[in-house]
């Protein structure tokens, strides 16, 4: 899988011109302002909570870091806030993000972020995000959500929960990731687009932004 994917990336032509840039470039400016303007200006903002866990206990920490550090610089880049509250569940990372339309935006990056590593069994990281509705206290609306898959284990154990109550229900493989020691490749499979792991700011714009939209959640 990841000698196939590098040697993909490698064979992929140089056909992007600078003009070809600038354009992808002006058009993800204006598509985010049409975007995210609205509701910037008239102040409303979502407070939303990102919960990533590996499913393989023990491995896959630094993968973990990867993509929590992927969604807090772009997050950032959007000029919105970000927490990271104490969380010491291990497998996890939790973070909460604010601003306007952010649930909308990060919805559809809900599912399975699969890593392949050199010579080991793949590690399936799920992210799962919620919406903090309009009612609830902020923190503890926030413990709440830290504690939601430990608490359905206690459940479950007790017979007070099924599985059929598990908490996390997308089980969708949206991204392959093949990280190798100078760099590797990752690929949407929603879109089809393909890019090295440690990619720029803007490649991960255009990322979010199509798979976004090439998504069942793609209303402007």
């Amino acid at each position: 899988m990841i000698s196939y994917l590098d040697e993909l990336y490698g064979n992929i032509p140089d056909f992007v011109t600078d003009n070809e840039t600038k354009s992808l470039e002006y058009f993800l400016k204006f598509a985010y302002i049409q975007f995210f303007g609205v509701e910037t200006a008239l102040g409303n903002k979502d407070v939303v909570h990102f919960h990533l866990s590996s499913c393989v206990e023990g491995r896959g920490k630094e993968h973990l870091q990867y993509l929590q550090n992927c969604y807090i610089n772009f997050t950032k880049s959007l000029d919105m806030n970000i927490e990271i509250p104490t969380h010491k569940n291990p497998n996890e990372l939790v973070f909460v993000g604010e601003g306007p339309r952010l649930w909308d935006f990060f919805r559809s990056e809900m599912g399975i972020h699969m890593f392949y590593l050199p010579h080991q069994p793949p590690i399936p990281i799920r992210l799962y995000v919620t919406k903090k509705p309009k009612r609830h206290k902020k923190r503890s609306w926030i413990e709440k959500q830290n504690d939601c898959y430990r608490n359905w284990l206690v459940q479950l154990e007790s017979g007070k929960k099924t599985l059929a109550d598990y908490p996390y229900k997308n089980n969708e493989i949206l991204r392959i990731y093949c990280p190798e020691q100078n760099d590797g490749t990752v690929t949407d499979l929603r879109t089809g687009l393909m890019s090295k792991v440690n990619m720029s700011l803007q490649d991960w714009q255009l990322i979010f932004f199509a798979n976004k939209f090439g998504s069942n959640n793609g209303d402007i």
